[in-house]
């Protein structure tokens, strides 16, 4: 798997892959969701819970897409573990002349709902709001 996280303040451990599948495991039980959220032609490139485990922030470099994720919420059945989109941004470099579908790119959530996101090579971080 091109990136793989683990929420430390709840048990879950999502892996994101070339084909633009998420699957999102619950470590307490065998139970795993996958989701094909995104087309099977973006590459999931980084992906990060936040530090409640509540949203996850994925990155597609190939279309230069950042997603906010509600990773899980309570229905009449009880609660859920897939994934429900939250919101998408436009998150493309500066410098579109070294784009890379895998470039490397860091996600740091700075509190519960705000993302900062800084190329490998840049020194310029984003802010972005779920």
């Amino acid at each position: 798997y091109p990136t793989v996280t683990y929420c430390h303040g709840s048990p879950k451990l999502c892996v994101g892959t070339k084909t633009g599948l998420l699957a999102l495991y619950d470590l307490k039980t065998p139970k795993c969701q996958p989701s094909q959220v995104l087309p099977k032609t973006e590459i999931t490139t980084y992906v990060e819970f936040s530090t409640d485990g509540k949203y996850l922030a994925s990155y597609s470099g190939y279309e230069g897409k950042l997603y906010f994720w509600q990773t899980s919420s309570n229905t009449f059945f009880g609660s859920s573990n897939a994934l429900h989109l939250s919101s998408r941004h436009d998150a493309q470099r500066l410098d579109r002349s070294i784009l890379s579908p895998m470039e490397q790119v860091s996600l740091k959530w700075i509190d519960r709902t705000h993302v900062t996101m800084c190329w490998q090579d840049d020194k310029i971080e984003k802010i972005f709001k779920v």
